[in-house]
């Protein structure tokens, strides 16, 4: 069985409760035969830098990847960092998203979806 962290949107807690979060991250994982082993979040106030998220996926964790509500969690100044999906593809880490149902198995995964991302990138910068 395969084991995640979940990482929580806590902005999003006017939207979707950290319990329904849970919940969703926890079905997410079941579908990927997997579980929750671990949850954290960004606080609010340095969401936008990631700074716990880097600290954990550049340490030598023993987790198969991480699964996040979405990837506006990965937009910063209006900019989606697409270069950190793929520095934590790059450690062997996999990446997943609940809301655009969408993951990332390998480097390879990545590849053929960046065109999809730069879409997307683009598609959020007038939000």
């Amino acid at each position: 069985m395969k084991s995640y962290h979940a990482w929580l949107d806590i902005g999003a807690g006017k939207v979707i409760t950290q319990p329904m979060q849970r919940v969703l991250c926890q079905n997410f994982a079941s579908k990927l035969n997997g579980k929750i082993i671990f949850e954290l979040g960004e606080d609010v106030e340095f969401s936008k830098a990631k700074i716990q998220f880097k600290k954990m996926y550049t340490t030598d964790l023993k987790v198969d990847g991480f699964i996040f509500l979405g990837l506006e969690q990965f937009i910063n100044q209006k900019k989606l960092e697409i270069n950190l999906i793929k520095d934590v593809l790059k450690k062997g880490y996999e990446l997943h998203y609940i809301r655009q149902n969408l993951s990332f198995f390998s480097i390879t995964d990545f590849k053929k979806s960046v065109n999809d991302l730069i879409l997307f990138s683009d598609l959020n910068k007038s939000n």
